[in-house]
């Protein structure tokens, strides 16, 4: 009897598990001694960070996953207050409405501190450059503290909770001061030096961890780490005083701060993975569970920001109508596309392996870049949506909505690419990859203008026909392959986890090996010729 939650799956797999039911049961008792030996070695070790607590984030699947405490949750706020400036900094630059109607200059104010903006830049350029440069900034420090909630657990330490809130202090100064971009060099050689307490800050956490009593001997690969945000550290501390000298000079060191820090975390990233894969996630522990939990958190925030976006941009108008309640709802579609596309089948597991899991991290801070000029350009076109020519709110619009859309699209490749699944529904992935590039392609060329220039109403319209694309393709393709990408069941329907490392899972080699029509013929045989669609929904 097939019960109604029963995955289609089951129906595939019977068959071919009876088949090779003694090489199967094999290769799983193999793996359950050796997920068994892993886990008495870790009781055994006992391992426990300075807080007195036990180090038991590995990756054994029966073993309860650190979920995010409210210490975690409090900290998101300072972040959410961060992306909100960055999404108004937009908004005023491209030429929302100040509330009377008006475009507000950011150069144009009356601080004693005003500059012109850097290399002879427009506002909305200038602004732009703002946007990604404390974007940046902010993402170093949010992974800085993910990853360190995830690998040491900090419960109840009052000194680690001392330190993370010099650490949100010192980001709330950075969220006052990103208001006014680069046209106000007091405001900016503040946040550089509050950016560098705080990422202080966090390396004093780690470094109490690591090196404290009692010391974590399985964490030597963070050391190194630790070096390049010491570094990025020191560079904005030489910018912030800069600034005052040379603005350009000052946003030259910021950015080279950032690309230096990049570039050594990825040496050390992989390099800690060429020198042994299995010492290298020993020593960092990352808990992809609730690595998976705060990314999710973040992007929420960050669409709770379009959303904000969306209600500011209707109130800006100076009538509410029909029109109004159709612009919302439209920009309100395109928003529910980026969360229907990033959280359906979200699986973060692979981030603790080191090439996908650093792209998928790098993927991530572009995506909460975007998605800050997507908020700032739906709030921009609804604002002005019985104006007719605004072309600055559209192309930012476009353009931002092409950049979310692409890092959508390599993230959930990067955490679902599998070369045997696609050999095995090579159309299905076909298919996606063509709607990608079309909806990407037709983004850019709306944005450019050079195919034509509709008004508000017909932009927004084929905004929306976008986003149905995109959905209709994603449930589509997600319906064709589920049996592919679904998690591993077991004949009684009970979940077991994929083994890590190169140990592959016998049922999944097994449905590998074979050809699909083979599949479907040992289904139909079974099920009366009905095929293994046919009993989904049977009891």
């Amino acid at each position: 009897m097939v019960l109604l939650h029963d995955p289609p799956i089951l129906h595939v797999v019977g068959p071919i598990r009876r088949k090779h039911k003694k090489e199967f049961t094999e290769r799983f008792l193999t793996h359950e001694k050796a997920q068994t030996a892993a886990r008495r070695a870790s009781e055994e070790s006992n391992h426990t960070s300075p807080t007195g607590t036990t180090n038991n984030h590995d990756h054994d699947p029966h073993h309860e996953h650190k979920a995010a405490g409210w210490a975690e949750l409090f900290s998101d706020l300072v972040f959410v207050s961060i992306i909100a400036e960055l999404s108004h900094l937009i908004i005023n630059a491209f030429g929302s409405s100040d509330g009377g109607g008006h475009r507000r200059h950011l150069s144009a104010t009356d601080d004693d501190h005003a500059v012109s903006q850097p290399f002879g830049w427009t506002d909305a350029y200038s602004a732009s450059v703002a946007v990604i440069l404390y974007g940046m900034m902010a993402w170093n420090n949010w992974l800085l503290d993910m990853t360190y909630s995830s690998r040491f657990d900090r419960g109840a330490d009052v000194i680690g909770r001392v330190l993370a809130f010099g650490s949100m202090c010192s980001l709330v100064v950075v969220a006052g001061t990103v208001g006014y971009g680069f046209t106000d060099s007091y405001d900016v050689s503040w946040a550089f030096r509050a950016h560098a307490v705080a990422t202080l800050f966090s390396v004093a956490k780690y470094a109490r961890a690591i090196f404290g009593a009692p010391a974590d001997s399985e964490a030597k690969t963070l050391k190194l780490i630790l070096i390049p945000f010491l570094v990025d550290a020191l560079f904005y501390f030489i910018a912030s005083v800069e600034v005052n000298h040379d603005m350009e000079n000052a946003i030259y060191i910021a950015f080279f701060a950032q690309v230096f820090r990049g570039s050594l975390i990825t040496y050390n990233w992989l390099a800690g993975g060429l020198a042994g894969k299995d010492y290298y996630e020993m020593s960092t522990k990352i808990d992809a569970h609730y690595v998976t939990e705060r990314f999710g958190l973040l992007s929420i925030i960050v669409i709770g920001e379009s959303i904000l976006s969306l209600v500011s941009g209707v109130k800006a108008s100076a009538s509410f109508g029909h029109l109004d309640i159709k612009t919302l709802l439209a920009g309100f579609i395109i928003v529910f596309s980026n969360w229907w596309i990033y959280f359906d089948n979200l699986n973060m597991n692979i981030v603790s392996y080191h090439t996908r899991g650093l792209l998928i991290v790098y993927l991530h801070e572009a995506l909460m870049v975007s998605n800050c000029f997507l908020a700032a350009g739906l709030g921009g076109v609804l604002s002005t949506a019985h104006a007719e020519d605004t072309p600055e709110d559209a192309q930012l619009l476009c353009y931002s909505y092409a950049v979310t859309c692409t890092c959508q699209f390599f993230i959930r490749m990067v955490t679902q690419w599998s070369t045997k699944a696609i050999k095995q529904n090579f159309k299905v992935y076909c298919m996606r990859l063509a709607e990608n590039i079309a909806c990407i392609a037709f983004l850019f060329l709306l944005g450019s203008g050079c195919w034509f220039e509709p008004d508000r109403s017909m932009l927004l319209s084929l905004l929306v026909a976008v986003a149905f694309l995109r959905v209709i393709v994603d449930a589509i393709s997600t319906y064709k392959d589920y049996w592919l990408l679904s998690p591993y069941w077991d004949e009684e329907g009970v979940k077991f986890e994929k083994p890590l490392g190169d140990l592959q899972n016998p049922l999944r080699t097994q449905c590998d090996d074979m050809d699909t029509s083979e599949l479907f013929r040992h289904s139909s045989m079974e099920s009366g010729g009905e095929g293994i669609w046919g009993q989904v929904g049977k009891v």
